[in-house]
């Protein structure tokens, strides 16, 4: 039996809970495999000897900045009660790494990883590849930068340790959301389902578009793009916030759904949109390596960068709304393929295995 212990914070914030839930969600499976999964945040649970070790990068969130001679020394200690250390990068987006960690662990584990990992070997504004995008094609400044630890360039030998675990997408969006992800922690015997409430996509929908976005971020390269789209679509929808039971109401009424770049490029709006039928509108996503994929052709609306084909795909909805419809449906089939079939389950089970060794 290969006893695998995962540390986290005991908080369960929303990427902490999008990377334990599944593995919480198919352990009956795992255990038959001969894996026994753990959940932790006492360190002295490894002293009982483990397999592996994964650990959250969330628990030393503080320490980067105070001690993070701290963070190393606890994963070397580590070794005297595992074969294995893996880190796992709760952070949002594909870059804001933490790859000082690298010579100390097996496994660098993040939801999204860049396609190119070569591209990792140098810096980025803004510590992500699209940041840097908006800072070098538009001139977009920080106030202030990131610390250097979120932009540290790993060695050329380390790149095959960063690899992709899986993204939000494996939380539970329907009425249980949390709720049930954490009951799952303290009840075992607890029947195992996606909640999620799945709409058929369709052409008989009220609204063309929908776009409820928040433009408020630290930093102006991160909100940049939704400012942009913002200035672009200026009369032609409605962009105010709304309550999110409004929201929740609107989008399954639509056609088509904006969700930009936030702090990450894989946002939760873009689960929301796909569970409700709309077709996804979002930049070009091709430069990601991230599970599931919901970004492939034909299953959402690309658009460049730099926004210069923005309002031809805008248009092509509206000239062609069977076509976002058809795009909606290939998007919401193969997310419900990941969470609720056998081949899904199966897919999941095997990465995980793959992963952990």
């Amino acid at each position: 039996m290969k006893r695998i212990v995962i540390l986290g914070t005991g908080e369960y914030n929303w990427n902490e809970l999008a990377f334990v839930f599944p593995v919480k969600y198919h352990q009956r499976d795992f255990a038959g495999d001969g894996y026994r999964i753990e959940y932790a945040r006492d360190v002295d649970r490894l002293k009982k000897g483990a397999f592996a070790v994964c650990v959250m990068s969330r628990r030393f969130r503080n320490d980067w900045g105070v001690d993070p001679g701290r963070i190393f020394h606890f994963l070397q200690d580590c070794r005297r009660y595992c074969e294995r250390v893996y880190w796992m990068d709760l952070s949002d987006s594909s870059g804001t790494t933490q790859f000082d960690v690298l010579p100390y662990v097996d496994t660098y584990l993040k939801c999204q990883v860049l396609r190119d990992k070569r591209q990792y070997l140098r810096p980025h504004y803004g510590s992500r590849i699209f940041t840097d995008f908006y800072h070098a094609r538009f001139g977009i400044a920080d106030s202030k930068q990131d610390p250097p630890h979120l932009n540290r360039i790993p060695r050329e030998d380390q790149l095959c340790k960063i690899k992709a675990s899986w993204n939000l997408g494996m939380s539970d969006y329907g009425f249980l959301n949390s709720a049930y992800a954490r009951l799952l922690f303290y009840c075992d015997a607890l029947p195992r389902f996606y909640s999620n409430c799945w709409v058929a996509p369709g052409t008989d929908r009220p609204l063309k578009f929908t776009c409820r976005l928040g433009g408020s971020y630290s930093k102006d390269t991160v909100a940049f793009p939704r400012k942009r789209i913002q200035q672009m679509l200026a009369g032609r929808i409605p962009l105010e916030r709304i309550a999110r039971p409004e929201y929740l109401k609107e989008i399954k009424h639509a056609l088509a759904g904006l969700s930009p770049f936030g702090y990450g490029e894989v946002c939760y709006r873009d689960f929301e949109l796909t569970i409700s039928g709309a077709a996804l509108i979002k930049q070009d996503m091709s430069h990601l390596e991230t599970w599931p994929d919901i970004w492939q052709k034909d299953m959402y609306i690309p658009f460049k960068w730099d926004f210069s084909d923005f309002q031809e795909k805008m248009d092509s909805v509206e000239r062609d709304p069977a076509g976002a419809a058809r795009i909606a449906r290939n998007a919401q089939n193969e997310y419900k393929r990941v969470l609720a079939s056998r081949s899904g389950k199966e897919e999941f089970c095997d990465r995980f295995r793959r992963l952990m060794g």
